[in-house]
């Protein structure tokens, strides 16, 4: 590889927009593509994970998954095989681009999570903080004894007590917009938390709201130095309630390989390049799976020392983890 430069830096502005302007210019992009050239970041070049070479046994195991997935007309976007902390298999299909962020829905939470387990680490929160102390100008009226009880374990587990889940209208253009913590704090809770599990990505909102209320910062600004830097993850997007929180249990955007570098972290007990990044006893915690509306997957498998990560639009996520079963898992 050649280093070109120049002496002096005068008009180092001017050269770097030239450079930009080269590299982003459609003639110049055509080229590139026609002669089958791959432009990488320093981001990539310098923290990506190292790619190595299929066994036999697995390429001919991927020809046989991506044919089967082909056959059962699923809308798979993407899929990584990661081994021994090396890409093994990659493929993007459809709507899945390497380098585009990828809707994640609901294994967003995995991210949330993490910022508890993080705020815990730093002694600035409790699993038995109550949810009610966060927010004494956004309670009801009459506050019950069951959402008095509540805790952020409970948000964690979805075992707030609600018989059904709250939820709120995400397109809502009423003005002023419904405040979703309020919404959430005013929704019945008719178990005593702890005791009744009911699937709850409103919960997962409030843990957002609670990080940013702990730190003033938002969720996605608080995990940026903690958690994305360590593992080179860039370009995040979390979208926003209209109180300006992050989603929390949806609405992250990140592109394969950052869901691959996550899986990763877990795999290696919360350790990223000799930094204990998240701590061994909160990965202890936590699911070795996370999944998210539509196909999303982050797969931890510790016998094979493995991680495969999934982006799709696929209803039927059980018949698509099925095929993952059946023809990669045998190859691992």
């Amino acid at each position: 590889m050649r280093t070109v430069f120049h002496i002096g830096y005068e008009q180092v502005a001017l050269d770097r927009q030239g450079v930009t302007d080269l590299l982003t210019s459609p003639r110049v992009k055509q080229v590139i593509e026609d002669k089958g050239i791959k432009l990488i970041s320093i981001n990539q070049l310098t923290k990506g994970i190292p790619r190595s070479t299929a066994s036999k046994k697995l390429e001919k195991a991927m020809e046989k998954y991506l044919d089967a997935v082909q056959k059962a007309n699923q809308d798979l976007h993407s899929i990584m095989i990661v081994q021994h902390g090396n890409v093994l298999a990659e493929k993007w299909i459809g709507e899945g681009k390497e380098d585009e962020p990828h809707i994640l829905s609901s294994v967003s939470k995995t991210f949330t999570a993490s910022a508890v387990g993080l705020l815990i680490s730093e002694g600035r929160l409790n699993l038995t903080d109550k949810v009610i102390s966060f927010f004494p100008d956004k309670l009801p009226a009459n506050v019950s004894e069951n959402l008095k009880a509540m805790t952020i374990r409970d948000l964690l587990a979805m075992t707030c007590g609600h018989d059904t889940a709250p939820s709120v209208n995400t397109q809502a253009t009423e003005t002023p917009a419904k405040d979703w913590v309020e919404q959430f704090l005013a929704h019945p809770v008719e178990h005593k938390p702890g005791t009744f599990f009911a699937y709850n990505s409103l919960g997962t909102y409030m843990l957002s709201a609670i990080v940013q209320k702990v730190t003033g910062e938002k969720l996605v600004d608080y995990l940026y130095p903690r958690l994305f830097r360590p593992l080179g993850i860039v370009n995040v997007k979390w979208q926003e309630s209209p109180q300006g929180i992050n989603c929390g249990g949806w609405g992250l955007y990140l592109k394969t390989e950052d869901l691959a570098k996550m899986g990763q972290l877990f795999l290696q007990k919360g350790k990223w390049n000799d930094r204990q990044v998240l701590s061994e006893e909160w990965i202890a915690e936590t699911s070795a799976r996370a999944n998210g509306a539509n196909g999303q997957y982050i797969l931890v498998i510790p016998e094979k020392d493995a991680v495969i990560a999934v982006t799709a639009h696929i209803g039927d996520m059980q018949v698509e983890l099925d095929l993952i079963w059946k023809y990669l898992l045998p190859a691992l």
